[in-house]
């Protein structure tokens, strides 16, 4: 029988695997994390979201993707269109959508049926998606990458910033996986990532937040960010230059 290193290093290699599995298919950022630093943080606030799931967890990830996404994309509607497959009204509304929770499904699910002693009966995958317009699902994506120490969050305009692609990236899905294990979920307390924004980029960044809010409908504008209700040219077009406004990436 392996001892607990044998079995440490087994999940570890299966991990890899999974960001393998979601990096060939356009999704570049699988990054682990502990929903207990999330939790801690949540605990703090008062924002009506809801904490995450800490029994049983064999892994948590947050999956999301750079600009490398959009060749695997443009394949995946490529095909469906010549296959002639049949979409539903809000497939077809928001097809990206559609995309990034058939293939990430797909391959959280193929992965947790892959781990060692799982227990279809028993274990189960709690995932929670960035295009939900769901209050009781919705996770804060931004957060958890500034907790766990992938990203810079800025607290003035809520960009999430990485030290190699900057703001140019999109958080998709958190997946936490519930199983059994001879071994409890460790991962090393995380370092969290400095400021990435020069004090000229934090100006200029709360003006052009400033001006991007002028454009938007506060009353919907997670929707209308996370694309689950309609915006305006204008208002995309301001948001983008708020992007614009940080040189890293």
């Amino acid at each position: 029988m392996p001892d607990e290193e044998d079995v440490a290093a087994l999940a570890q290699t299966s991990f890899h695997r999974l960001a393998e599995n979601l990096h060939r298919n356009g999704f570049d950022i699988c990054h682990p994390f502990h929903p207990r630093w999330y939790n801690e943080w949540l605990q703090q606030q008062a924002n009506g979201l809801s904490i995450l799931d800490e029994k049983d967890i064999s892994g948590a990830f947050l999956i999301g993707n750079t600009k490398n996404m959009w060749p695997y994309f443009k394949r995946w509607w490529s095909t469906r269109s010549t296959i002639g497959q049949q979409l539903s009204a809000e497939q077809r509304k928001h097809p990206l959508d559609t995309f990034c929770k058939d293939t990430i499904t797909a391959i959280v699910k193929s992965y947790f049926l892959s781990l060692e002693g799982g227990n279809a009966n028993r274990d189960r995958i709690e995932l929670h998606w960035a295009s939900t317009h769901e209050i009781e699902k919705l996770v804060s994506m931004q957060r958890i990458a500034s907790v766990s120490g992938f990203a810079y969050l800025d607290p003035h305009t809520h960009l999430a910033v990485h030290p190699i692609y900057g703001t140019w990236m999109s958080f998709r899905a958190v997946v936490v996986f519930h199983a059994k294990s001879r071994i409890p979920f460790q991962l090393p307390p995380p370092k969290m990532v400095p400021c990435l924004l020069s004090p000229q980029e934090q100006e200029i960044a709360r003006e052009a937040m400033i001006h991007a809010l002028k454009y938007s409908d506060l009353d919907q504008l997670c929707g209308q960010l996370h694309n689950t209700m309609e915006g305006n040219d204008e208002m995309i077009l301001a948001w983008i230059a708020l992007r614009d406004c940080v040189r890293v990436g």
